[in-house]
């Protein structure tokens, strides 16, 4: 995706209060049981459907009543209409839901989205839904020590002794996994000493080749197996590792791993930033802790070959130690840029020495700054670098963290880390008791896995702008990071537009004001929001604003941020919709969306959420609109409001 920025923000504060009409309770009646209804239910298959996870080839279906016809006559025409989606969808099976007369249908080869429309189309279908797949919110996985990863939850807990935490100086983790704890598709290099064989938090979530492959290191090649789970550049000759990860330097390796990707959810132990993911362990601290630039380079050629050979999707690496305090390498320099060709983002720990990296570089972390120059003259930025510095549980940076104005990008929770060590245990590793940048840096590289988990698309640039744009500011930090700013992981799996400046105030009825209402009229529980576009605006609340788009620009995207209020039952949905105008007729529609609290929706774009049928990218105009409508589904009764809108249009 290219470069985005924002050329027009508006921020509507409106109400929609819609008049919910209660609907007449149905009993579930009679029907001809499809042969394949006994067979077991297939329900752990998931999909995407407007941003949401459903039931795979599933929906929920309720056929209009026929209140004129006897209840054999009023059966019979409602087993015709099931006998005729069971043709036409190719269903596999089907069963009465709930006790309104609602139907399940799993059909055999048709998605949840061709599902939603063609049954709609129907003139006897009253809804139809997707079965959506819900979980609690507040995601809290029940590892048992979850409490000391005050990096993840901070609720003012006391840690190792210390003083109490400030509640909610943490990364966001919670809120965060509401939306996605992680996946094996992105695999993260962690370059370091070694794991503990056989942890059992880290064993499930270590990267296994799936494919024989082969490397040229040094000038030796090396045969990879299937199963392959990282790189040795100490042991000589390196090898291809496969179950020999020992960690060989007091749990070092084991500890980063532990803060990335400690399984989650699985009753033992600790859990990492990602429930689920894939870490690629290669060795190259030795048990001194000792670490040779050549060695580092190595490593990270092997990351880059692996990614090249098709056996190892790297999306990122983890470097939680430094080279030198004095002269930057040339050859580790070379490397790290032939990473960010590669689309790897490198994220290094910035230094514990409580030193400005400004005036005393710290390498690699330096190869991050803008301003970085080898002795020469010439450039030494290698812009998939992230320079880490740490942070305390009051959200206040450590006295022995490096920093740097323009050197050193973001803070991260790096004191009294507790996390995986060796023997299988769990602690506050060595004697500064897990403090150090090098417990900071694979918080932010665990936050950027997550992050691809939910927006794969993104690349190298855009995701460090991602992680970059969405930190939380804290007085600690300005002035002595680039940011300014305490990573949150959270705001970065929520927000997916990068590389932006937010200008506030502009669209046609400028910031704060309500916009003016188009055919108001209220909401009623029998509007049928999938079939009946033609009079949509005419049954409910809509509103519809201009932005002025610069000459030459194109729309790349919009994103709507709503803070909604009511009561939406099980079995009624709050939504809107989206259309884009030009001229002020419409030219797309988006798909209906689910209301939520507090949820951002993106229209367009590497991570469109919503699968909406239009490219904004299409529209190129002077004269183009957004209009946004409230209504609603189903069966219930109550209110709700849109009481906070912000929509935010980007350009390339």
């Amino acid at each position: 995706m290219s470069l985005l920025r924002v050329f027009s923000v508006s921020v509507i504060l409106f109400s929609v209060q819609a008049s919910m009409i209660a609907a007449t309770r149905e009993h579930a009646q009679p029907t001809t049981i499809d042969p394949t209804i006994s067979a077991p239910w297939k329900q752990d298959a998931t999909e995407r459907f407007n941003g949401a996870d459903v039931v795979a080839r599933q929906v929920i279906v309720k056929f209009k009543a026929l209140p004129d016809l006897s209840k054999a006559y009023a059966a019979d025409a409602r087993q015709h209409s099931i006998s005729e989606v069971v043709k036409n969808e190719d269903i596999l099976r089907h069963r009465p839901v709930g006790g309104t007369g609602a139907e399940l249908f799993e059909s055999r080869s048709k998605d949840v989205g061709t599902l939603v429309n063609e049954i709609a189309s129907r003139g006897d279908v009253e809804y139809v839904e997707p079965d959506y797949r819900g979980r609690q919110l507040d995601t809290i996985p029940n590892d048992p020590f979850f409490g000391q990863l005050w990096a993840l939850q901070n609720t003012g807990q006391v840690i190792d002794n210390t003083p109490p935490g400030t509640p909610g100086a943490d990364i966001g983790a919670v809120k965060a996994w509401d939306i996605t704890t992680g996946s094996t598709a992105n695999v993260v290099a962690i370059i370091d000493s070694g794991i503990w064989p056989g942890h059992p938090d880290l064993v499930n979530n270590l990267w296994s080749s799936p494919k024989a492959f082969t490397v040229n290191i040094g000038g030796t090649q090396f045969n990879c197996v299937v199963g392959a789970e990282g790189f040795d550049t100490l042991d000589k000759p390196e090898s291809c590792l496969t179950s020999n990860l020992a960690d060989n330097f007091n749990g070092h390796g084991t500890f980063v791993a532990g803060i990335i990707g400690a399984k989650g959810n699985n009753s033992t132990g600790i859990v990492g930033v990602n429930w689920i993911t894939s870490m690629m362990i290669v060795r190259a601290i030795s048990s001194s802790g000792g670490l040779n630039t050549s060695d580092a380079i190595d490593a990270i050629n092997f990351v880059i070959q692996a990614k090249q050979a098709g056996a190892a999707n790297v999306r990122a690496i983890n470097a939680s130690w430094e080279t030198s305090d004095f002269l930057p390498s040339q050859a580790l320099f070379n490397e790290i840029t032939a990473a960010n060709s590669n689309n790897i983002l490198f994220v290094a720990a910035a230094g514990n020495s409580g030193n400005n990296n400004d005036q005393n570089p710290v390498w690699p972390a330096n190869f991050g700054a803008p301003s970085c120059k080898f002795p020469g003259g010439t450039s030494c930025y290698a812009p998939n670098v992230v320079s880490v510095a740490m942070t305390d549980n009051q959200d206040l940076l450590d006295q022995a963290s490096d920093y740097g104005p323009t050197t050193v990008h973001l803070g991260a929770p790096g004191v009294r880390i507790f996390s995986t060590v060796l023997n299988n245990g769990y602690d506050f590793l060595g004697p500064t008791r897990g403090t150090g940048t090098s417990a900071a840096a694979p918080q932010v590289t665990g936050s950027a896995a997550l992050v691809l988990s939910h927006c794969p698309g993104l690349n190298t640039a855009d995701l460090k702008a991602d992680i970059l744009n969405t930190v939380d500011l804290k007085p600690s930090l300005q002035g002595k990071t680039i940011t300014g700013g305490r990573l949150n992981v959270n705001s970065a799996v929520r927000y997916m537009w990068t590389g932006t400046t937010k200008l506030a105030g502009a669209g046609a009825n400028g910031g704060g004001t309500e916009p003016p209402w188009v055919n108001p009229g209220n909401v009623s529980s029998k509007t049928n929001y999938a079939t009946d576009q033609a009079s949509f605006t005419q049954l409910d609340k809509a509103t519809q604003f201009g932005f002025n788009v610069p000459a030459g620009k194109t729309i790349e995207g919009i994103q709507v941020s709503i803070v909604a209020s009511g009561g939406c039952g099980p079995r009624f949905a709050c939504l809107f919709q989206l259309s884009l105008l030009k001229n002020g007729t419409v030219v797309g529609t988006s798909k209906s969306t689910r209301v939520s609290t507090l949820t951002t929706y993106i229209f367009g774009g590497p991570c469109d959420l919503w699968g909406a049928p239009f490219a904004p990218g299409d529209v190129n105009t002077n004269s183009f609109g957004v209009a946004i409508s409230a209504f609603h589904s189903g069966v219930g009764g109550g209110l709700y409001s849109m009481d906070d809108v912000q929509i935010t249009v980007f350009t390339n």
